[in-house]
Parts: C-alpha cells; structure tokens; sequence
C-alpha cells in the first residue's frame, strides 16, 4: 500500500532530523561532519521516497 509506505518513510526521515536537532550545538568534527552529511542524505532519499508513494 502506497500510503502505508509514505507514512513509514516519512517517519524514518523525521527520525533523521531528531538525530540533526541532536547534535546541531556539538563542536564540528571532521568525523561529526561525515555523520551530519550522511544523516542529511538519508532524509533526503527517504523524503524522496514519501513523494513517490503519494
């Protein structure tokens, strides 16, 4: 079910962004910046996702 899909992507990318909110006032770090990058992307593709479903 396509809606059913897009919920559970969707709340997967909000779980991303808690995970940014997280560590948004920690010092940079070359391996903290790695993460936020790779966090970032992963809500894109899951937001991605969410658009295909709807």
């Amino acid at each position: 079910m396509p809606a059913g899909r897009a919920i559970e992507n969707y709340t997967q990318a909000y779980a991303q962004l808690g995970s940014l909110r997280r560590f948004a006032e920690s010092p940079a770090t070359a391996d903290l910046r790695d993460a936020r990058l790779a966090t970032f992307c992963v809500f894109q593709e899951r937001m991605i996702y969410v658009r295909d479903d709807l």
